[in-house]
């Protein structure tokens, strides 16, 4: 598991395949036909600002999975209940989890999963493209933009306190030992 701390935001991923310290409901993926009543307006912004960070690596979209949402969901409000981040023990799926103190409400839930994924995918500054291996804090980076993961679950909730946790959840799961050189690309120029 690695967890990263900033003063206000905090970030756990969790995967299957290692330990480290430090039925699909499929979504056109046009813009037009991404938005469905089924989910709501943060789990849709969520995925397109994913697919917007995988398009510019040129790997597939995602597409939403009413189980992996549910799932990400309970977690999410296992962790607001707690008033803790960690990574779901025994997870079959990737997992990103965030964490960020709104005690005020300013962030409409649009606002903290942009800020959410963006903060995975800022980890690309500390990533070496091209060597097999694991770096210290950049697996969110490397499963937000993992190639053959296919598959989006999301799920937020807020704590007592005002923190509210956003967990992802990816099928299949990336970081996958020996598997890095081959889904994780460096970004596509334009």
């Amino acid at each position: 598991m690695t967890v990263a701390h900033d003063t206000t935001c905090h970030l756990v991923c969790q995967f299957s395949h290692m330990q480290i310290e430090e039925e699909n409901y499929q979504i056109p993926m046009s813009l037009k036909d991404t938005i469905d009543s089924d989910f709501p307006e943060f789990i849709i912004e969520c995925l397109k600002v994913h697919n917007d960070f995988r398009s510019r690596h040129g790997v597939p979209d995602l597409r939403l999975s009413k189980e992996l949402c549910l799932f990400a969901q309970e977690w999410a409000d296992i962790c607001a209940k707690k008033g803790k981040m960690r990574a779901r023990d025994n997870n079959p799926n990737g997992e990103n989890i965030f964490s960020c103190m709104d005690k005020k409400s300013q962030l409409s839930s649009i606002e903290v999963v942009q800020k959410a994924v963006s903060s995975w995918y800022d980890e690309i500054n500390k990533y070496n493209f091209g060597v097999e291996g694991v770096r210290k804090g950049t697996l969110h980076f490397s499963q937000l933009v993992w190639k053959s993961t296919a598959d989006l679950g999301v799920g937020m909730a807020t704590s007592k306190k005002g923190e509210v946790f956003v967990v992802a959840n990816y099928q299949p799961p990336g970081n996958t030992v020996g598997q890095f050189v081959a889904n994780v690309a460096k970004p596509v120029e334009d």
